[in-house]
């Protein structure tokens, strides 16, 4: 999901992004639904069924937004 996420700020213009998580997190893992048919780890910690990842994603999609605090 992270290049996914990269992709879509990319798409906006912008030249550089670092996607940060937090360790040990109780929302778990936003899993897409090929990682949860893959199954592991993530797809076994992600608690809010095939369809949250790509909530998470839309949701993501539609906050980015950029300003640059020096005006370049």
């Amino acid at each position: 999901m992270g290049a996914g996420l990269k992709a879509a700020v990319a798409g906006k213009g912008q030249a550089r992004t670092v996607i940060v998580g937090l360790a040990n997190d109780h929302l778990g893992y936003f899993a897409s639904p090929d990682g949860l048919k893959r199954g592991g780890y993530e797809a076994d910690m992600s608690f809010y069924g095939p369809k949250m990842g790509e909530t998470f994603e839309r949701a993501f999609e539609r906050l980015v937004t950029f300003v640059d605090p020096w005006g370049m």
